[in-house]
């Protein structure tokens, strides 16, 4: 897992865009604090409103975030992965249950994908 945070020859993320293209090359997770989306958003606190704003941001740029709920505490940690994308395929398979979905969680439940799973299930569950 990657995170936005400058340093270690990666530059602060100062775009939607610029996210984007990180979780992108980091194997479609970033981890990333609320801090560090409420600077890209331009806000001044984490209200409601402004929460709303990022889900609704990140959505556009193709781009999900767990917790479902963003946090309101500017430290608080959050996973952004691409839309359309396995891991993405994932989450909607565990909040929107379906038989689809259920046969992907059979698959990813099977020898090394047992790992991921549980390495989502802490992402999910904290």
């Amino acid at each position: 897992m990657y995170s936005t945070e400058a340093g270690a020859g990666r530059p602060a993320v100062g775009s939607w865009g610029e996210l984007r293209r990180l979780v992108e090359v980091s194997d479609g997770l970033v981890v990333t604090t609320m801090e560090q989306l409420r600077d890209i958003k331009g806000a001044g606190r984490l209200g409601k409103h402004v929460r709303d704003a990022i889900s609704k941001d990140l959505a556009a740029t193709g781009m999900g975030h767990l917790p479902p709920v963003l946090p309101e505490y500017q430290e608080r940690e959050v996973r952004i992965y691409v839309l359309g994308g396995s891991i993405s395929d994932v989450v909607n398979a565990i909040y929107s249950p379906s038989a689809d979905g259920d046969q992907l969680l059979r698959e990813v439940g099977s020898s090394k994908a047992q790992e991921i799973v549980r390495k989502l299930r802490e992402l999910v569950c904290g």
